[in-house]
């Protein structure tokens, strides 16, 4: 079975900007900047861009009313992207499909 990485958390509105920034830190723990994207009903944050998956492979898991993960397998890459992989995601843990790590509650 081939590992899956967090590609974006969703939170659902009616939550505040800085309220869903909390939430997804809390599944995005490794980064040096914040990539969002707000929509009318919710907020994208990403982990990884979507380049960097298999395009068949990403999947949604729905945490709660207001939390969905998108998870996806990385791509096979040659060269400095295969680099860029390896430094970007050696830190990240990897987590369960619904989000958490080994014994990690759901939060909510």
């Amino acid at each position: 079975m081939e590992d899956n990485y967090l590609h974006n958390v969703i939170v659902r509105k009616p939550i505040s900007l800085e309220e869903a920034k909390q939430w997804s830190q809390h599944y995005i723990q490794n980064y040096k900047r914040l990539f969002y994207k707000e929509y009318p009903d919710h907020y994208v944050f990403r982990n990884m861009p979507s380049n960097k998956f298999k395009k068949s492979s990403l999947k949604l898991t729905k945490i709660n009313d207001v939390i969905s993960l998108v998870y996806g397998t990385l791509a096979e890459n040659n060269g400095m992207q295969n680099v860029w992989n390896q430094e970007r995601t050696s830190s990240l843990p990897l987590v369960k499909e619904d989000g958490r790590q080994e014994g990690e509650e759901v939060p909510l």
